[in-house]
């Protein structure tokens, strides 16, 4: 009999190119490689949203668990006999206060003189031991949870110098939750702008701090690296916060599900303006992957995000989102 070779089905032989094409996809883009020699647009729409939504977040809790304390200590009766309400599970010194917006904020001093722990402000030498319960701090829907252990190397009238150490301080906003642990210098100045408006100015620096997150039920981690990081806040005559910026750069390493794990080099141009909902909503910055570079522009209402593929200074893809969905892809 005559020999006849085997063909194989159709679906069989389409098979083949297929699989070759989507081996050379990911090649390209970087599936598989979990220091993204390629970059999807998806992935760096995503670093980039983790970039300013992480960053942001993570400074806005330290810097307000801070202010809620410094405000408690500013606005509530003093006792010079030290008879004031002591949190229930510390036998120090101490008082507890209504937060701005419901829940409370609870403190025990040490340290410092003791003379001077119910004068209304920070002093230098003192160490305060707090725990948030439910505390909503009036900015943006933030609610503030668990412990910060806050330590005051110098203190004035217009400026302190603070170490700040979160253990599972648990921060939820309508982004979602966020969890901190680790230490951050806070150094605050105070610039009086006339009929009781006035400015604050918080510059925060860490060289590591922890943070894990759940937005949407999707969970992740991130760690904040060689941190510097501006807040500065402005207040109107009646009190009121009027304009909210930040500014500064840090090594942001984000580990979440979406996207394979990196080191993001994050550096803002000029300063971020942030909206209503406490994320940023106009300015711009950079992050650098370990070879590529994401260019961010904030608009109104979009985000415009440009990709230079192996960071050699041209673009080569540019792309607009509106500012809700870009924001949904941090996390």
């Amino acid at each position: 009999m005559p020999q006849t070779s085997a063909v194989p089905p159709m679906h069989q032989r389409l098979a083949v190119p297929a699989a070759l094409c989507a081996a050379v996809l990911l090649t390209a883009c970087g599936g598989g490689d979990d220091e993204n020699r390629g970059l999807t647009q998806q992935a760096a729409q995503g670093y980039a949203a983790d970039a300013t939504t992480m960053t942001v977040l993570a400074a806005s809790s330290m810097d307000g668990a801070a202010s809620v304390l410094e405000t408690a200590l500013a606005t509530t009766p003093s006792a010079a006999d030290g008879s004031r309400m002591r949190p229930a599970d510390l036998t120090l010194p101490g008082g507890s206060a209504a937060c701005a917006a419901g829940g409370t904020v609870e403190w025990g001093i040490t340290g410092g003189n003791a003379d001077t722990y119910f004068n209304g402000r920070l002093d230098a030498g003192e160490t305060y031991f707090i725990t948030y319960d439910g505390c909503a701090t009036g900015e943006a829907g933030q609610v503030l949870d668990g412990g910060l252990t806050l330590v005051v190397t110098a203190a004035s009238s217009s400026a302190t110098d603070l170490t700040l150490t979160a253990a599972a301080l648990t921060t939820t906003t309508p982004q979602g939750t966020h969890v901190l642990d680790g230490s951050k210098r806070r150094q605050r100045t105070v610039v009086d702008l006339g009929g009781g408006a006035r400015q604050v100015t918080a510059r925060l620096t860490a060289s590591g701090v922890a943070m894990a997150t759940s937005i949407n039920g999707r969970q992740a981690s991130y760690t904040l690296r060689a941190l510097d990081w501006t807040v500065v806040r402005n207040f109107d005559t009646a009190g009121a916060l009027v304009l909210r910026t930040h500014q500064g750069t840090l090594d942001l390493v984000a580990s979440t599900p979406r996207r394979p794990a990196a080191t993001l080099q994050i550096a803002t141009q000029g300063t971020l303006t942030l909206g209503d909902d406490g994320l940023a909503a106009a300015g711009g910055f950079t992050v650098i992957t370990s070879d590529h570079r994401i260019v961010c522009n904030y608009g109104s209402g979009s985000v415009t995000l440009q990709l230079d593929l192996g960071n050699n200074g041209s673009f080569d893809l540019s792309w607009t989102l509106q500012r809700p969905f870009y924001n949904s892809e941090a996390g």
